[in-house]
């Protein structure tokens, strides 16, 4: 019997998930947003690991923050490094790119 898959979810992004349980966020975006030097940052990371966790801190976006805001900076850090959102939990990201 086959597992169901979420909503748009491929077995290749289950696993990747997966994967990324055991990891700990290795960037930080903090007060200062999306700078270029975590841009930067996280492109080096990304072409060693190809799957990392990054945390967006509390001081990353404003006090009324709202889940479509933290989703747009997700999406955000993805587009400019050319990765994918594979997971988000609250203010956790995980990013992947395919070498």
């Amino acid at each position: 019997m086959e597992a169901r898959l979420g909503p748009g979810m491929d077995a290749h992004t289950k696993e990747l998930r997966s994967k990324a349980k055991l990891l700990v966020p290795i960037v930080n975006v903090g007060k200062n947003g999306l700078t270029q030097g975590i841009i930067d940052l996280i492109n080096r990371e990304l072409t060693d690991k190809q799957l990392i966790k990054i945390k967006m801190l509390k001081g990353a976006l404003p006090e009324d923050v709202k889940k479509a805001d933290r989703k747009g900076l997700a999406a955000s850090i993805a587009s400019s490094v050319h990765a994918t959102v594979v997971d988000q939990v609250g203010s956790v990201v995980v990013l992947w790119r395919a070498t």
